[in-house]
């Protein structure tokens, strides 16, 4: 299912008859789903850390045309 493989497609390959025993088991993807997630989110919250103003500053932005984002 993370690789775009049907839940229909996968229970055909387990032999299954019936569509809701591949569902019982298909809960067991959303933990690999959660992992990444975490992952991701640390990996961001280092990177933000990591590039954060030294003098504990805001840093502005500044649009395609020079002007500050979010004006």
């Amino acid at each position: 299912m993370d690789r775009g493989i049907s839940l229909q497609m996968i229970g055909k390959l387990l032999g299954h008859r019936v569509a809701a025993t591949t569902q019982r088991y298909a809960h067991l993807a959303r933990d690999v789903v959660a992992t990444v997630n975490d992952e991701l989110g640390e990996a961001m919250t280092a990177a933000i850390a990591r590039d954060a103003s030294p003098d504990g500053k805001v840093i502005k932005l500044r649009g395609r045309w020079g002007r500050s984002v979010g004006k």
